[in-house]
């Protein structure tokens, strides 16, 4: 069921001067990633998926030498359900590099809240940072930011589609920005696609971004930027 599994890597950025800041590790196969995960789950099979995809992208930069943050997706579930996270985290190098990226916000109503809290703490405590991914979208809200207490927030690629209209969207990313200042928390921007959108992000006070148009995600053997 998890053969023929891979990882490409997209670089996070920063908009003025496109140094990299660091790196996301995204799965892929046969399947895209959603049906994936979804064949999974139906099986019982979520946490066992996470767990390799995690571990296999986290060989991968640390053998590659990955410069910046390293920014591994975790689904909440594997985060308050897998009991050997801490254990496979506190035994890497560069702790302080890896940033575990929160993903399935929707699931946070369906788990034990002190585990998650517990969680956090430890993942903390070892220098590990905490993301909550596709901000914007479905249930990745205010409460999860004040529950989370996370260290940067990704925003969804739908809040920026329409920026260039200067409209509503573009006072929500401004809005979001001044909340990352106050809460100091680092706000990334994903889904930028065109010089426009980028120009606008920075008028937004956006620091950090993520699109196809600085890069595209990339297969390890097809990049010199690793290290």
């Amino acid at each position: 069921m998890f053969s023929n599994l891979y990882h490409c890597f997209q670089p996070i950025r920063r908009i003025n001067n496109l140094e990299i800041f660091g790196w996301e590790a995204l799965l892929r196969g046969p399947d895209s990633p959603t049906k994936l995960f979804m064949e999974a789950e139906k099986n019982g099979m979520s946490i066992v998926l996470d767990m390799l995809s995690q571990t296999q992208a986290l060989k991968t930069m640390n053998e590659n030498n990955f410069r910046g943050k390293r920014f591994i997706n975790c689904n909440l579930c594997t985060f308050t359900n897998d009991k050997s996270l801490l254990n496979r985290l506190h035994e890497l190098p560069q702790k302080e590099s890896i940033v575990i990226e929160i993903t399935e916000g929707q699931r946070f109503y369906e788990c034990d809240r002190s585990k998650i809290r517990y969680t956090i703490k430890e993942l903390k405590r070892i220098g590990v940072k905490i993301a909550i991914d596709d901000f914007g979208s479905g249930y990745s809200n205010l409460f999860l930011i004040d529950y989370l207490e996370p260290d940067y927030i990704k925003t969804d690629r739908s809040l920026i589609t329409n920026i260039m209209d200067k409209g509503k969207q573009f006072t929500l990313m401004k809005a979001i920005a001044k909340l990352g200042r106050e809460m100091n928390v680092i706000i990334i921007a994903e889904g930028i696609e065109n010089e426009i959108q980028k120009e606008l992000l920075l008028d937004c006070g956006i620091e950090l971004g993520q699109g196809w148009l600085f890069d595209p995600p990339i297969e390890r053997n097809n990049t010199k930027e690793f290290k």
